[in-house]
């Protein structure tokens, strides 16, 4: 596509607006730039900036590049700043200078008669203004003189002649621009809706983009001329300022900041816009993501040395303004994400992007008066006011298509806030003005008459207006939207928050027609973002009740806790997607962990910090993430106190605590946490609160701390606990969570008593169970227990009663669509009819039920598991080609399930069969691949079993070379591994006693006489050898290098043990010996 080239320059020069008089000064530019930018490129715009008398002399001067038309603009009531002789000074100035045209536009019908080439626009509406100029700019553009492009103007505005008029002397007949001939047949209108041609600032990011301004209402920005003015030139100012521009909650703080921003970026002040809300609790690490996001790409790193460099390189090569929204929020003392810490980082970033080259730092803050501690930035401070009684009237006007006459009068009565007229100019749009009055004395009786009470209440009697039709029931769910607070994903919010389409969808519109909620489509999302004004957000928050907010905790943290696990199906599915959602709704996690923290459910808090925590790290809000951390840790501090009466809030938080490290197979931290709080409720006055709560209590910790016992091996002491457990839990039966609490003791005192070989017992305690379950209507706790039940008939030895009782577990389960726990039991069923009725292909049948329900289900890493059992199976049959499918299709449903270990290890048994079949060289691709897939977490991700794979792969191929290779890799990961560090506690007396011998002490008979018996077994000869070598004087790799894996970390650690005989002071515990011979051998 060709694309056009400038063929005219524009100079466009501004009077400064020292007024508030002109309510169209901005209106009216932006339909002159809307004119030129119409033409698709081909007029290039040039904004004067400072517009003084001076600069324009200046810039006259300057011959390159060539002014082709002068464009002024003169509010209405304003004289060119410093000109009292107006156009003739600017005649005098444009003698002998070749402009080919002076456009003067004025807000009155003042028009200057002294200049020559001369068009004139006075008092003319914008959007006719902008009609007029664009036919003027596509006559010129096509070559049209400039007197029948001015002719073909008046015909186009006819009848209103008066609005315009030019003259042009001596250029009349002049053309001032030689059409392209690429670009001939230029129309008055031309559409450009592509990206790239559309202009940069309508290109700018927008939200729910991060870093992207709010969007735009759909009604335009109304008044505030001399406001915007203001603000422009306090950023404009050649001096590196904070400017703080503050004032009364709904008084459009943030629509003139963005409005002044998007000006700002069309006339060519910045070239970067990057806009965010700290409401909601965000810290500094937000600011800095939404920069990193906008400068340097969605995929980089916030933080780290390298982002940062190049987030500075583009802060130092573009002119960026910076907007920040509700800085109060951060020196507000109700935030306890904020410490002195966070707020001294907040002010010192501020310090150092506002003094940036070419960066420009806005604070946007709530408050009659400027945040106290933003003094030390030195800002320059500006107060918003309320409207004028004219803006007012235009505001209504604009938002409600109002009569100026009921503009006006409403405008008296209602006050001057921008909220509030807002708020009643949707009302007025969606209904009567008889209905609005209903509506305002439903809100407030009398209030019509009482102004001042708008004034003194505005903000939350106009948003009242808008919500007084819905029920009491409907209220109170949107209450709860204020516990989201920069947004929500609308269907899934509405669910927790169990507020109904209908009322919701009517309730959406009259919002968003005041300007309080806009509809954001998300990228890669077929479902909408809401976001919500803070007004709104904050106060339906402050109707929020505590009843309310302990009833969502629940919900709103299942919520999140539910978006953060389909994250990584959401990035699979749109790359990208996973981290633009974590920031989107950042606020939202930060207001899911306080309000579980504010109703006391702790373990919930822990819980959401441990699902966002790595993701939030990884996206560089890792600050966010220890604040976090640190406001459940003084919760914590203050729930459960070093010493005295625990209250149940406390007890139930190191209860969620220990089952979630139980959870996560920290048994080693899960024990002393839960010894001592077993300790402390079981002593006299130990829990603030009486039974049955305290029993119920005293009961699951008993019954958590039995699962730590399952480690002992003392089955023993885990059913006495269990059974403790089990008497104190049927004690507080009248709780409603004891029945199921007592019924999981007794699934869980059966498995100790299979353990334990007591399959008669074990039947006994799931059958109480089972009793206990079928009261609860618990259909997949009735189908465990069922199996349970199976299990302990099979230990009886009745294979065809527990085949049956499997059946009828598998139905409970099937109902209960409890998929994984039924995939097991398909799993045990196989393992049944495999070991006592010796029936392989009934055993595959079994599988291949299990495997049934693993597809259906979409369980990937269930059914791995299940063919890699159904894959030993057919290769016990000798049957190689289903073997072989089985495997290969483990390893694409571990793939499916992104577990890279479990991938290795089907990658594993593939290699491993090739390897029985004799073909090595197949074996080899497989082996490799494992370890390709492995070296990808790291060297030391890599298991010895795969080097040592690989060795027998090499062996196989009669490779010596590759063999030995191999062989020494596989030496070293073992030694490091955990299955090293058990061979040196087993051998630990004879490496001790060779290596002191070899140091000079006197070889025992009973070290020689076990050394024998090595030599005396064929598997152990090996070992003999080299132990007889080191001690005849051997030392070194040639000692070791022939041996397996075993014998050589035995020998290695001979080895370092003599030199290194502190080795020996203590028994080891763990792999350090393992290590030392590692690195030392």
């Amino acid at each position: 596509m060709i694309q056009p080239r400038p063929s005219l320059r524009l100079l466009i020069a501004s009077s400064d607006v020292s007024s508030q008089a002109d309510l169209l000064a901005y209106d009216r530019a932006a339909a002159v730039l809307s004119a030129a930018e119409a033409q698709g490129g081909q007029i290039e715009i040039e904004w004067l900036r400072p517009a003084s008398r001076e600069a324009l002399a200046k810039r006259l001067q300057t011959p390159e590049p060539v002014i082709d038309m002068l464009c002024l603009l003169v509010p209405s009531g304003e004289a060119w700043p410093a000109w009292p002789e107006g156009a003739a000074a600017l005649t005098e100035m444009l003698a002998g200078i070749e402009v080919g045209l002076v456009i003067w536009v004025s807000g009155e019908a003042f028009l200057p008669d002294e200049l020559a080439t001369l068009w004139l626009a006075a008092d003319m509406a914008p959007s006719a203004l902008q009609g007029a100029l664009q036919t003027l700019f596509s006559e010129l553009l096509a070559g049209t003189t400039l007197g029948l492009a001015c002719e073909s103007v008046q015909r186009d505005l006819a009848p209103n002649t008066s609005a315009a008029r030019w003259a042009l002397g001596a250029a009349e007949g002049r053309p001032l621009a030689n059409p392209q001939p690429e670009a001939s047949g230029v129309a008055r209108v031309v559409p450009f809706t592509q990206d790239d041609l559309r202009p940069a600032w309508q290109r700018l990011a927008l939200q729910p983009t991060p870093g992207g301004l709010p969007s735009s209402p759909d009604a335009p920005f109304v008044g505030r001329a001399f406001q915007r003015a203001a603000l422009e030139a306090a950023l404009l100012t050649p001096e590196a300022r904070v400017v703080c521009l503050h004032g009364p909650v709904g008084h459009g703080k943030t629509a003139l900041a963005a409005a002044t921003a998007r000006w700002l970026m069309r006339t060519a002040t910045f070239d970067r816009i990057v806009y965010t809300n700290l409401y909601g609790g965000l810290l500094p690490d937000a600011l800095v993501h939404d920069l990193t996001w906008q400068l340097v790409g969605p995929d980089a790193t916030p933080g780290t040395p390298e982002t940062s460099a190049r987030l500075h390189e583009a802060l130092a090569q573009s002119r960026t303004l910076l907007l920040w929204d509700n800085v109060e929020a951060a020196f507000s003392r109700d935030d306890l994400n904020y410490d002195d810490d966070a707020r001294s980082r907040l002010l010192a970033l501020a310090r150092e992007l506002a003094h940036s080259p070419g960066c420009r730092l806005l604070l946007i803050a709530d408050g009659a008066s400027m945040p106290a501690e933003l003094a030390s930035l030195e800002p320059v401070a500006q107060v918003l006011p309320a409207l004028t009684n004219q803006e007012g009237v235009a505001l209504l006007q604009a938002y409600a298509g109002a009569s100026t006459e009921e503009a006006a009068a409403w405008s008296q009565q209602l006050g001057d806030s921008p909220l509030v007229l807002r708020c009643a100019a949707a009302r007025l749009r969606s209904s009567s003005d008889e209905a609005l009055r209903a509506a305002i004395e439903r809100t407030l009786p009398h209030a019509v008459q009482q102004a001042s009470r708008w004034t003194e209440r505005g903000g939350e009697l106009a948003l009242d207006l808008l919500l007084n039709d819905l029920s009491p029931d409907e209220r109170l769910a949107v209450n709860g939207l204020g516990l989201y607070p920069q947004g929500f994903l609308e269907p899934t919010t509405l669910r927790t928050l169990g507020l109904e389409p209908e009322p919701w969808s009517r309730l959406k519109a009259l919002l968003a027609a005041a300007g309080l909620l806009s509809q954001q489509p998300v990228q890669g999302l077929t479902l909408s973002r809401i976001s919500m004004h803070p007004a709104l957000a904050g106060h339906l928050a402050r109707q929020a009740t505590l009843r309310q907010r302990q009833a969502l905790a629940q919900p709103y943290a299942n919520s999140t806790l539910g978006l953060l696990g389909w994250l990584p199906r959401g990035e699979a599915r749109a790359p990208g997607l996973a981290r633009r959602l974590l920031r989107l709704e950042l606020a939202n996690i930060v207001q899911s962990v306080a309000l579980a923290i504010e109703t006391d459910e702790l373990n919930l808090a822990a819980e959401l910090v441990q699902a966002a925590g790595s993701a939030l790290v990884t996206a560089g809000l890792g600050d966010t993430v220890a604040a976090l951390r640190r406001r459940i840790d003084r919760a914590t501090a203050t729930a459960v106190p070093a010493e005295g009466p625990l209250s149940r809030a406390a007890v139930r938080f190191v209860l969620g605590q220990a089952e979630r490290l139980l959870q996560s197979g920290r048994v080693d931290q899960a024990a002393p946490m839960l010894q001592g709080l077993i300790k402390r409720i079981t002593a006299d006055k130990g829990q603030t609160y009486a039974a049955p709560e305290a029993t119920l209590d005293q009961g699951l910790a008993l019954k958590l701390f039995a699962m730590v016992l399952t480690a002992s091996l003392r089955p023993d002491v885990v059913i006495t606990t269990l059974r403790q457990a089990i008497a104190l839990l049927s004690q507080a039966r009248s709780l409603p969570e004891a029945p199921l609490a007592e019924a999981q003791a007794w699934r869980q005192l059966g498995e100790a008593l299979l353990l334990a070989r007591q399959p008669e017992a074990a039947q006994e305690a799931a059958q109480r169970g089972l009793e206990l379950a079928r009261r609860l209507d618990d259909l997949e706790l009735v189908g465990l227990l069922q199996a349970q039940l199976a299990g302990a008939m099979a230990a009886h030895e009745e294979t065809d009663a527990a085949l049956l009782q499997f059946e009828q577990a598998a139905e409970s389960l099937s109902k209960a669509s409890a998929w994984p726990a039924l995939c097991s039991l398909w799993e045990q069923v196989a393992a049944l009819q495999e070991a006592r009725r010796h029936d392989a292909p009934a055993a595959i049948e079994a599988l291949g039920h299990g495997l049934a329900v693993a597809s259906a289900a979409e369980l990937p890493s269930v059914r791995g598991n299940l063919l890699l059992r159904r894959a030993r199976l057919h290769a016990r049959l000798e049957q190689g080609e289903l073997t072989v499918a089985d495997l290969h299709a483990a390893v694409e449903a571990f793939r499916e399930a992104n577990q890279p270990q479990s991938v290795v290890g089907a990658l594993h048994a593939l290699a491993e069969h090739y390897l029985s079949q004799s073909e090595p060289a197949a074996a080899a691709v497989h082996a490799t691949r494992a370890l390709e897939i492995s070296q990808a977490g790291g060297q030391n991700a890599v298991a010895w079993e795969i080097y040592h794979l690989l060795q027998r792969v090499a062996h196989a191929s009669g490779d010596a070379e590759q063999e030995a290779a191999w062989r020494q890799r596989t030496q070293r990961a073992f030694a490091l591994s955990p299955a090293g560090a058990a061979v040196v506690q087993q051998w630990f007396g004879l490496i001790r006693a060779i290596a002191e011998a070899c140091r000079g002490a006197a070889l025992s008979a009973e070290t020689a006489e076990a050394v024998e018996k090595l030599e005396a077994d064929a598997q152990g000869r090996a070992l003999a050898h080299a132990l007889w070598a080191v001690l005849g004087g051997a030392r070194g790799p040639e000692a070791y290098s022939e041996l397996d894996h075993v014998a050589a970390l035995v020998v290695r650690t001979v080895l370092h043990g003599i030199d290194h005989p502190e080795i020996f002071e203590r028994q080891p515990t763990g792999n350090t010996t393992a290590q030392g011979a590692a690195s030392g051998g």
